[in-house]
């Protein structure tokens, strides 16, 4: 499989947004800590489906700029959660 292009990347990235749109949703029931419950379902299957996507693609790289990759990719997916 051959690199993304920039457009298929942005494609995944929005793809991989949709979850937080039912979250969003289940955000009005007012108890906090299930609230965050929310968020961070929301926040692993987001940033697993990033994962999955784009392994093929880096995986061909060393183990350790796979691992490097991917952990900035899934660090700053947290922080666009975090911020929601």
């Amino acid at each position: 499989m051959g690199p993304y292009t920039f457009l298929e990347t942005v494609c995944i990235y929005g793809y991989s947004l949709f979850v937080f749109i039912p979250m969003v949703v289940l955000w009005l029931i007012p108890v906090p800590w299930l609230q965050w419950l929310f968020g961070a379902l929301a926040l692993g299957l987001s940033a697993a489906g990033l994962v999955f996507t784009l392994w093929p693609v880096v995986r061909e790289d060393t183990r350790l700029v796979a691992t490097v990759l991917l952990s900035v990719v899934v660090l700053l997916h947290a922080l666009l959660a975090m911020g929601c």
